[in-house]
C-alpha cells in the first residue's frame, strides 16, 4: 500500500499555514503563549480552514512563483498581525501617558513585548489581552482569517496594491484613541500642577516637591479606580471595532488599491 500525496492540495495547505503562522507569531495577543501553543493554533486553524472553506487548490511547477506565493502570505498575515498590534499599542500608550501624568514615569519594568516600560502600560497591555481572551478574541480571528481566504486568494495579496496612507491612518487613529483615553487623567495632573504651582508661589514655606507627587498620584489612582468600570467598557467597544475594521479590510482588500 503506497501514500500519494496531492502536490496541489499540500501546497494550499502550506500557504494556508503560513498565512496562519505569519499572524500567530508575529501578533502582541499570541507574544506571551509557548512556542508549543503557538505551534498547536497554527496546525488546528490551518487544518479547519482547510477543511472548512471552499479553498480553490493552488499548483506550480515553478519554485520561484511558489517563493512569491509565499512571500505574498506572509505579508498578508504581517499586515493584520500589524493592526492587531496597533490595537494592543493603544493600551499601552494609555498606559504611558497615564504614568506620566502620576508621576509613575520613572517605575519602569522590563516588559517582554515592548522592552522597558512603565508599570502601568505593562497593566494595560496586559489587561486588555485577557480581555481578548475572554471576549473570544481568537474567535474573532479565526472568523478574519476564513473571511480572508474567501476574499484574498492563496498567492494573490499584493502589499503594493495598498494606499501607503492606510496603515498611516491606523497608527494616527491608534495614538489619538489612547490620547483621549488618557485626557482625563492628564487633565488632572495639568490642573495639581497648576495648583501645587500656586502653592509654592503663595506660600514659599511649604516644600510642594515633597507633598505634591504623592497627593498627586494619590489622587490620580483615585479617579483611576472610579473610571476603571467604564474603560472596561470602552476597551471592548475600540476591540469591536478593530475587528470590523479587519474584516472590512479582508473584505475590501481591493478597494484599497492605489
Amino acid at each position: 500500500m503506497t501514500l500519494s500525496i496531492s502536490i496541489p492540495y499540500l501546497i494550499t495547505f502550506l500557504l494556508i499555514t503560513l498565512r496562519i503562522s505569519s499572524i500567530v507569531f508575529l501578533a502582541p495577543i499570541f507574544g506571551d503563549l509557548p512556542n508549543g501553543f503557538k505551534i498547536f493554533f497554527v496546525i488546528a486553524f490551518s487544518v479547519s480552514l482547510y477543511y472548512y472553506n471552499p479553498v480553490k487548490p493552488v499548483y506550480t511547477d515553478s519554485f520561484i512563483i511558489l517563493v512569491l506565493m509565499a512571500l505574498k502570505e506572509f505579508s498578508l498575515g504581517f499586515v493584520i498581525s500589524l493592526i492587531l498590534r496597533f490595537l494592543v499599542d493603544i493600551f499601552f500608550v494609555f498606559g504611558e501617558f497615564v504614568s506620566s501624568s502620576l508621576g509613575l514615569s520613572n517605575a519602569t519594568i522590563l516588559n517582554p513585548l515592548m522592552g522597558n516600560s512603565t508599570i502601568l502600560g505593562t497593566y494595560f497591555s496586559y489587561f486588555f489581552m485577557g480581555l481578548f481572551a475572554a471576549s473570544s478574541g481568537f474567535e474573532y480571528v479565526y472568523f478574519i482569517l476564513s473571511e480572508s481566504l474567501k476574499s484574498i486568494p492563496l498567492g494573490a495579496f499584493d502589499i503594493y496594491n495598498m494606499r501607503p496612507e492606510f496603515i498611516l491612518n491606523i497608527f494616527y487613529k491608534s495614538f489619538y484613541t489612547a490620547f483621549q483615553l488618557a485626557l482625563p487623567i492628564i487633565a488632572i495632573g495639568l490642573v495639581m500642577n497648576i495648583i501645587l504651582a500656586a502653592i509654592n508661589r503663595l506660600i514659599p514655606q511649604i516644600n510642594v516637591f515633597m507633598v505634591g507627587m504623592p497627593i498627586q498620584t494619590l489622587i490620580g489612582m483615585i479617579f483611576l479606580l472610579l473610571i476603571f468600570p467604564l474603560l472596561g467598557i470602552l476597551m471592548h467597544q475600540i476591540f469591536e471595532h478593530y475587528f470590523k475594521f479587519m474584516l472590512e479590510f479582508t473584505r475590501g482588500y481591493h478597494g484599497l488599491g492605489k
